[in-house]
């Protein structure tokens, strides 16, 4: 019924409570879908942002002239940006 995976894995767990699962599913999510990995990453870059008060920095700052000579280069024929 279910396709046992290829190639090379880890086994995570005994034969036994493998067996429980080949004719029934495990719902555990997917790693898209409020998965703490992917809820934790940006959430970390958010608290670097505010941690280094980046936002504020690049309002005084200011765009480098490197990095608007290269970001015009890449976008002059977006009509969005």
């Amino acid at each position: 019924m279910f396709q046992k995976p290829r190639g090379n894995y880890k086994k995570v767990v005994s034969d036994r409570i493998a067996a429980k699962f080949d004719n029934e599913v495990l719902w555990l999510g997917l790693s898209y879908s409020a998965h703490p990995v992917s809820c934790a990453a940006p959430l970390e870059v958010l608290k670097i942002h505010e941690d280094e008060n980046m936002i504020a920095n690049k309002k005084t700052a200011g765009i480098k002239p490197a990095v608007k000579k290269q970001y015009l280069f890449l976008f002059a024929d977006n009509d969005l940006l």
